[in-house]
């Protein structure tokens, strides 16, 4: 890798990417890092969460098979002149999710992803995804306007769908116990 800048951000994506891996509790697992060094490319899994499929001959169901993610991040990515298709030309979703967001592998985040998104945050909005918490609304905007118009229809759906938290919860206590 010639671009020292990129260069010192895959490192730092690889260093975050093992932490996550520490911090998930199997959530979020990588599969492969190839590249480099430091790795550019990756492929990693979000297990435990419950996600729609369509099935062939378009029913729709639940499905909690882990879902595949690859990430590249190419030469542009810190300072792209195509912001617009930038998130379609790094994240690909590798699952038949059915989301409004997703055309596999195509996925698209909105305006949350911006060129140099570290890797956490590109791990939260896929997260995000599959977790139907990031979707798009307007069918004409939307990459399968199908699930849209579905998930539209049928809200109560996605409200139901179970998954597990990315990161354990930690209890913190102000409390301040005292004896008498």
């Amino acid at each position: 890798m010639d671009d020292l800048i990129l260069s010192a951000f895959c490192d730092s994506s690889y260093s975050a990417a093992r932490q996550l891996e520490e911090r998930s509790r199997r959530v979020f697992q990588i599969v492969t890092a190839e590249g480099g060094p430091p790795p550019d490319r990756y492929m990693f899994t979000l297990n435990g969460l419950e996600y729609l499929v369509e099935d062939p001959d378009g029913q729709v169901h639940r499905s909690v098979e882990p879902v595949l993610f690859a990430v590249r991040f190419p030469e542009d990515y810190l300072a792209t002149d195509d912001p617009a298709t930038l998130g379609i030309r790094v994240v690909g979703c590798l699952a038949p999710v059915f989301h409004p967001n997703v055309r596999a592998p195509a996925c698209c985040f909105g305006e949350a992803f911006v060129p140099g998104t570290p890797f956490e945050v590109l791990v939260r909005l896929c997260y995000d995804l599959v977790s139907y918490r990031l979707y798009c609304t307007e069918e004409a905007r939307a990459l399968n306007p199908g699930a849209c118009k579905y998930i539209r229809e049928h809200r109560d759906i996605i409200h139901n769908l179970r998954s597990m938290p990315l990161f354990a919860r930690r209890f913190y206590s102000s409390a301040t116990v005292s004896h008498r």
